[in-house]
């Protein structure tokens, strides 16, 4: 089974966290599901250098990587490519002020608050259902 590494991040504003609905691109993998915005550690690039860029990639944030704060990682099996793959993921959270606002690029813009997570765990993405129950 093929392993990808990847970096996410959880955007926090006051007492809910902004995820995304990932497209219904079957070559995306986790299509149709709830997820923080990250994606594949690229050669040469530190965790926190891929969730910083990602982030900027996805969404109208422009962060820094002092903005992050590193919570540990993750494994999972998801999906790739209509096929299997192992998941080892770094995870990272920002919290931004009360007051911004932001568009996702990819995917619908979700925002949940805690006690939505937990109701809603079948509807998020292998490792972002991880990070919740293991570091969050």
């Amino acid at each position: 089974m093929r392993s990808i590494e990847v970096s996410i991040g959880f955007i926090q504003r006051d007492d809910t966290y902004l995820l995304q609905r990932r497209p219904n691109t079957q070559n995306k993998g986790a299509a149709g599901l709830i997820g923080a915005f990250g994606g594949k550690i690229e050669i040469g690039e530190t965790p926190l250098e891929a969730v910083c860029r990602e982030l900027r990639e996805e969404t109208s944030l422009k962060p820094s990587t002092e903005d992050f704060k590193e919570l540990g990682s993750v494994q999972v099996i998801s999906d790739r490519d209509n096929m299997p793959v192992k998941i080892a993921a770094k995870v990272f959270s920002i919290l931004i002020a009360s007051e911004t606002v932001f568009t996702a690029y990819e995917g619908e813009l979700v925002e949940m608050a805690r006690d939505e997570i937990h109701t809603n765990a079948h509807l998020l993405t292998p490792a972002t259902r991880a990070a919740f129950e293991q570091l969050i």
